[in-house]
């Protein structure tokens, strides 16, 4: 019962934290920003999701789920590696693509 209390609280609440701020805010938003505005914040929140998902690839999901699946520390060490490099690939080249287009 003590690891499903943290692992909800880890997973669970956090990102539904992340969703209240942005409902205590939306006020102030509508106060400060004309709509177009908030529009185009809106846009730009959204494409910063997106592209953080694209980056990571959940990569991190698959080196939990693999990293007991391994024997010995060497082999875990490899995959966590891995994981890490894939990740900095995908973020050098999305990066690389946004400075050409602009």
């Amino acid at each position: 019962m003590k690891n499903f209390i943290k692992s909800f609280s880890i997973y669970g609440l956090i990102p539904v934290f992340g969703k209240f701020i942005s409902i205590i805010l939306l006020p102030l938003y509508t106060r400060v920003l004309t709509p177009e505005d908030y529009g185009a914040q809106d846009v730009l929140i959204q494409l910063a999701i997106f592209l953080t998902f694209l980056i990571n690839l959940e990569l991190y999901s698959g080196v939990g789920r693999y990293f007991y699946d391994k024997k010995d520390i060497i082999e875990r060490k490899k995959l966590i590696s891995t994981g890490l490099w894939i990740t900095i690939l995908i973020s050098i080249i999305l990066v690389s693509v946004a400075f050409f287009i602009q």
